[in-house]
């Protein structure tokens, strides 16, 4: 979810940026097969913000956590603005 401090008015845009960012990420990140981004409340979750990534095996879930690419989006977009994040990833 935003922190309560992120202007309503501004967190469609910073969806949206982060959105694209996040689109990039399978085509620096080995083993990430896909990432699914959604902004606003949905009926299966009461969270503003969802990242779904699919990757190739845990091995693979390892080596995205600590990706340089990975982290930058995270330090850099996405911990700023947030007041807690839930991570869902799959692997198959």
């Amino acid at each position: 979810n935003f922190r309560a401090e992120v202007p309503e008015e501004q967190r469609a845009e910073i969806a949206g940026n982060i959105h694209q960012v996040m689109q990039e990420l399978p085509e620096k990140c080995p083993g990430l097969q896909e990432i699914g981004f959604y902004y606003g409340k949905t009926p299966w979750s009461n969270r503003d913000l969802a990242c779904i990534c699919r990757l190739d095996s845990y091995q693979a879930l390892a080596e995205y956590q600590v990706q340089p690419d990975h982290l930058e989006v995270a330090n850099r977009y996405v911990k700023p603005v947030t007041k807690e994040r839930i991570c869902f990833d799959l692997c198959s």
